[in-house]
């Protein structure tokens, strides 16, 4: 196991600069997600007006636009995060994982998804 100083020096050294990346793709991404989900929500907006306007507004529709608009929008989200994540688990934690201990192992494509 590492000392503290050790980890320090490694995280100064090796995953500091792979963080000031990520964090750029981070910040681009999270501008990219809050476009799109405000897209998505002003077309569930607008199709709810709709059916309003056509005086067929029931709270059936009501919960037919919100499940839709949340279902679409929680794959959306899931589809966009993914690289990233993957990305993180990969240049972040893996290398972390064995600078504190060689006998640990990591394997991302068996973390919580």
């Amino acid at each position: 196991m590492k000392t503290v100083s050790e980890l320090t020096d490694f995280y100064y050294k090796s995953l500091h600069p792979t963080l000031v990346e990520l964090e750029e793709d981070r910040v681009a991404l999270k501008k990219r997600v809050i476009f799109i989900e405000s897209t998505l929500a002003l077309i569930a907006l607008i199709l709810l007006y709709f059916i309003v306007q056509t005086a067929q507004f029931s709270l059936d529709s009501l919960a037919f636009v919100a499940f839709g608009y949340f279902a679409i929008a929680g794959i959306v989200y899931k589809m966009l995060i993914k690289d990233y994540a993957k990305e993180f688990k990969f240049r972040v934690i893996a290398p972390l994982i064995k600078e504190i201990d060689i006998n640990l192992k990591y394997t991302p494509s068996h973390a919580y998804k």
